[in-house]
């Protein structure tokens, strides 16, 4: 019985011991002058997150905030202070779409400054290859196509399964859902549901030509590759960039 006793009270001094060094350690580097830097600007370099905003059944997505990680950055700058080497991690903000995935998204963040087109159009989709820009295809067993510069959705019916086991396996699934006739198989997948915000084509790109926003999620198949360029050279004048969808909604912030 004394061995037992001997043994417990020569482990319990060793978990003390390690947890006294432990936090002796770690009040010494709190009292380090690189340390009280970084603590010092850290409420300076916060950005605070911004809300989802939700009207009935749709949702813009919020923006993530940034808060300097004093331990992590405090590790990366080895004993001298360097604000490239800050560590951030991002905040969720309170309404947040992670949480509400039942709503419908029908436009982006205007803050990021992007715009998404989507497309079933192969013509179209081969425009956006040749000129570098960053297309969402949506695709059935018809038009699925091999391309790591384009972002796919899957758009399938019967076939709906037998298309997301390809995207899961070639690990290109971003699982967003352009709602029509899939919005109940997609709710039932837990996927991001789009409705777009409008749908361009050569009848009415005389009205989106001047109102073209910050945020929009456009439908461009019934659209001559004419009529496109001109509506890109519109877009590239307001200062606006043509993103993936999983960009443009995700509310990870990117300013780190």
């Amino acid at each position: 019985m004394k061995k037992i006793l001997k043994m417990i009270g020569l482990i319990s001094l060793f978990i003390f011991s390690i947890y006294y060094t432990e936090n002796i350690a770690g009040y010494m580097k709190l009292k380090t002058s690189l340390m009280q830097k970084i603590i010092k600007i850290k409420k300076d370099k916060e950005i605070k997150p911004v809300s989802a905003i939700i009207d009935n059944n749709y949702i813009i997505p919020g923006i993530n905030g940034l808060e300097i990680d004093i331990n992590n950055s405090y590790s990366l700058m080895n004993n001298t202070y360097d604000e490239k080497l800050l560590f951030y991690k991002q905040i969720k903000p309170d309404i947040s779409l992670e949480d509400n995935k039942d709503k419908i998204i029908n436009r982006g963040n205007s803050s990021k400054k992007l715009i998404s087109l989507i497309t079933s159009n192969k013509t179209i989709i081969d425009y956006c290859l040749d000129h570098n820009i960053q297309c969402n295809y949506l695709i059935d067993n018809t038009n699925l196509i091999s391309s790591n510069k384009i972002e796919y959705i899957n758009n399938g019916i019967d076939n709906y399964y037998q298309i997301e086991k390809s995207l899961n396996k070639k690990n290109i699934n971003h699982n967003l859902c352009v709602i029509n006739i899939n919005e109940k198989i997609c709710r039932l997948n837990n996927k991001y549901l789009i409705k777009p915000t409008y749908d361009l084509n050569d009848s009415n790109i005389v009205i989106y030509l001047k109102k073209v926003n910050k945020g929009d999620i456009i439908l461009i198949n019934n659209l001559s590759l004419t009529n496109l360029d001109l509506f890109i050279k519109e877009i590239n004048y307001h200062g606006i960039s043509i993103s993936y969808l999983s960009t443009l909604i995700s509310e990870n912030n990117s300013d780190y």
